[in-house]
């Protein structure tokens, strides 16, 4: 799911290219929204995280993260199936708040994510204290 936050660029409007598929306009720069909240139902909340979570957007993640620990649902889901990376500090934010959501008998889980992150989750056994679907 992709919101963009504005139309085509200008130079761009008026012409055959503002038909283009979403993907296809946001390669000629239209900017993404890289976190998108769904809610499931009435306890479950999903965070939709697109492109990598390094440097400020890593930051922001995090952030969300924390807020999502604090949130009243009881079922927080992770859809990481468009992230491209994610940095060791936003990990541990991870484990924070699934820490903290347990401690509250709540769920953090993650669904969708690539190969490499994968892998990474499960060097680290994030697999056996979180639940991961592919």
């Amino acid at each position: 799911m992709l919101h963009l936050a504005q139309g085509p660029p200008k130079s761009l409007r008026g012409s055959a290219t503002d038909r283009l598929p979403v993907v296809r306009q946001w390669e000629r720069g239209v900017r993404v929204e890289m976190f998108n909240l769904e809610k499931i139902s009435q306890t479950e909340l999903m965070l939709i995280v697109s492109g990598s979570l390094y440097g400020e957007a890593g930051a922001e993640f995090e952030k969300r993260l924390e807020w999502l620990g604090h949130s009243e649902y009881s079922t927080i889901t992770l859809d990481l199936s468009m992230a491209l990376g994610i940095t060791s500090s936003a990990i541990g934010k991870l484990l924070a708040v699934r820490k903290r959501l347990v401690e509250q008998n709540k769920t953090i889980r993650i669904k969708g994510c690539n190969e490499t992150l994968y892998q990474t989750f499960q060097r680290i056994k994030l697999d056996t204290i979180i639940q991961i679907t592919r």
